[in-house]
């Protein structure tokens, strides 16, 4: 009653407060501690400029722009012969003189852009740009927002005309999906969701099939536990016995 909930001018105010409040006994150590959880207001620049009591509210990061450019140094070199595992990355191919047989050492540039206008509201956006070949080559877009704190919800599209490896390993396959998920909290014990992705170009396909992947999934969180089921299809490829491929559900 006589502190929590209340507004203090100076840091001394508080102390002093604190000390009428326990008679004088609390160690220095245990003032620092109770200073640590304190939230701190604004301190003006002037004393002058003071007109009543302010304070910092919750804040978020609104808004982010990231360029990423990466500069493969080993495939600057033409005759460049690894020792040892073979060089990982093909984002780039053999299109100019100076590119060595893995690629170029020009990496495409990435771009990386964020927004979040609000709590429960998200946009992304990415794209590679082929320095080579003078395009995008990959770009995507995703929406996250948030119906409830308990309810979220998320939508994406991507389209990739050539697959790739990164420099780090990752391979990256063509796309041109359109992705979906939701989840659902009914307690805070339980919850269950739903997500998929969807081909764009389902006519290259022998099931010509829409969604290729598709989950369904249930949580159930008793104390320190996390017990998920999932029921999960999909469309993928197989190579039988003769060494032919084979489309699967």
């Amino acid at each position: 009653g006589l502190i929590q909930g209340k507004e203090f001018a100076s840091e001394k105010l508080f102390v002093d407060q604190l000390d009428k409040l326990f008679g004088g006994t609390l160690s220095a150590q245990q003032k620092d501690t109770i200073l640590a959880y304190a939230e701190k207001g604004v301190v003006p620049l002037i004393s002058s400029q003071i007109r009543g009591q302010t304070r910092e509210g919750k804040s978020w990061n609104m808004a982010s722009l990231n360029f990423v450019q990466h500069y493969d140094v080993l495939k600057k070199d033409p005759d460049f012969e690894p020792i040892g595992p073979a060089i990982k990355g093909n984002e780039t191919e053999s299109v100019l003189p100076s590119c060595s047989r893995k690629g170029c050492p020009l990496l495409p540039l990435r771009t990386t852009l964020s927004f979040n206008p609000g709590p429960g509201f998200s946009i992304n956006y990415f794209n590679r740009y082929h320095h080579q070949k003078r395009q995008v080559v990959e770009y995507s877009a995703g929406f996250g927002f948030g119906v409830s704190d308990h309810n979220k919800a998320s939508v994406n599209f991507h389209k990739n005309e050539f697959a790739y490896q990164t420099p780090y390993g990752n391979d990256v396959a063509t796309a041109n999906t359109f992705g979906f998920s939701n989840s659902f909290e009914a307690s805070d014990e339980l919850a269950f969701g739903f997500s998929g992705t969807v081909n764009l170009d389902a006519d290259s396909y022998t099931f010509r099939r829409r969604l290729t992947s598709s989950a369904f999934t249930l949580d159930y969180r008793p104390d320190c536990w996390n017990i998920r089921l999932a029921l999960t299809e999909s469309v993928d490829k197989t190579t039988t016995s003769s060494g032919r491929e084979k489309e699967y559900i």
